[in-house]
């Protein structure tokens, strides 16, 4: 196990690689967020916790050659800071982050994709992390906040129709959430959400307040996700990012789309039976199911934006 490695855009934790099972690796989507998260870390935190900063999309595994995947330099990166033995990719004995990696990435649909690809990736060049429970995570953070405009007598009425009370702030993790309650809400209260809302949408985590940043630190447990992976999880891998299974992924798609277009919306990851379920102290959600609503709506948002339009105008941006 090495104490020290020299990596590009890695800054290491003061005990990683002592064999401190409590060890996590953070990879963020530029320096930016990077730094941002680490200013709201405890001295404690920092001596366990590495933030490794990537730049760009990492290379998917299951298109490409071992070769070419090896060469990727951000793959490359995070397997010297990880400490994976590249000889004998059984071997997990010498891991410098025992406790595993942390998907820090934006809350959108293209940072929820570069997660999932990162896990494939290292999943596809190293077998044996598929049986380490736990072992990848992702950071839940507010992607919409709601906070109340308008008189404090008109919330107040708003509220008596209401499941929650209208003067409250809201926050969202994620869009299908948002869509969901949205619907609901103007069904009830029979008003536009933005003519009691402002709302606010945070693409990426340096987009949050400091004051977010230090609440995630305070209170891990209720924002690490574990992705939980089993029997289901090579044959999800196979069909969503494997160049050669292009008809099982148009038919999941296609599912998926017919199933949006009916209104239906992910599982409520705040609910103990839907997407995300309590997994003792920290929440975790089946890798099949996260890839199939999280990922498989970005691939549809990027066939949209993909079609070819007569009039550009009319093309989503």
């Amino acid at each position: 196990m090495r104490r020290r490695v020299h990596v590009e855009g890695l800054n290491d934790a003061a005990k990683a690689g002592t064999g401190k099972t409590e060890c996590m690796l953070w990879i963020t989507e530029g320096k930016s967020a990077m730094t941002h998260l680490m200013g709201g870390m405890s001295a404690t935190q920092r001596s366990i916790y590495g933030m490794m900063a990537i730049r760009g999309k990492i290379l998917n595994a299951m298109r490409h050659s071992d070769v070419k995947t090896m060469a990727n330099a951000e793959v490359l990166n995070i397997i010297k800071a990880m400490g994976l033995n590249i000889k004998n990719r059984d071997d997990l004995s010498k891991l410098r982050y025992p406790s595993g990696i942390v998907w820090a990435t934006d809350q959108d649909g293209d940072g929820r994709h570069i997660a999932a690809l990162g896990t494939v990736t290292l999943c596809t060049l190293f077998p044996a992390l598929i049986s380490l429970p736990g072992f990848f995570k992702f950071l839940n953070t507010p992607l919409l906040r709601c906070k109340p405009i308008g008189r404090q007598a008109r919330l107040v009425e708003l509220g008596s129709r209401l499941a929650h009370s209208a003067s409250a702030e809201l926050e969202f993790d994620s869009s299908h959430v948002y869509l969901e309650w949205k619907r609901a809400f103007e069904r009830a209260a029979e008003v536009a959400v933005d003519e009691i809302y402002a709302i606010k949408y945070y693409k990426g985590l340096a987009t949050l307040e400091s004051s977010d940043v230090r609440r995630v630190f305070a209170n891990l447990a209720t924002r690490l996700v574990m992705l939980r992976l089993d029997e289901t999880t090579r044959d999800t891998m196979v069909k969503y990012f494997n160049k050669d299974s292009e008809d099982a992924r148009k038919d999941a798609l296609c599912e998926l789309a017919n199933r949006l277009n009916q209104g239906e919306t992910c599982p409520d990851p705040a609910s103990k039976g839907g997407m995300i379920e309590a997994l003792g102290a920290v929440s975790a959600t089946p890798f099949s199911t996260y890839v199939y609503w999280d990922v498989g709506a970005f691939f549809l948002s990027d066939v949209i934006r993909s079609v070819f339009m007569y009039v550009d105008g009319l093309k989503p941006s």
